[in-house]
């Protein structure tokens, strides 16, 4: 979803009189910037939800019998 709103900013901009080689290299780093933030954010999601050694253990016993 991150591409669309930017290439709808790009367009915005370049109409304005921005150089479209600066509007598209601002861009390129805005959008690597967002993708980052959001693996970096599913990271720290994945690890602040993985269930603790406790809730592991006794899942174990509860499958074992």
């Amino acid at each position: 979803m991150v591409p669309l709103p930017i290439l709808i900013l790009l367009g915005v901009s370049v109409s304005e009189g921005v150089d479209r080689e600066t509007a598209q290299s601002f861009f390129g780093i805005l959008e690597l910037v967002i993708v980052l933030l959001g693996i970096l954010a599913a990271a720290l999601f994945a690890y602040l939800t993985r269930p603790s050694d406790l809730e592991q253990s006794s899942a174990e016993l509860d499958r074992d019998g």
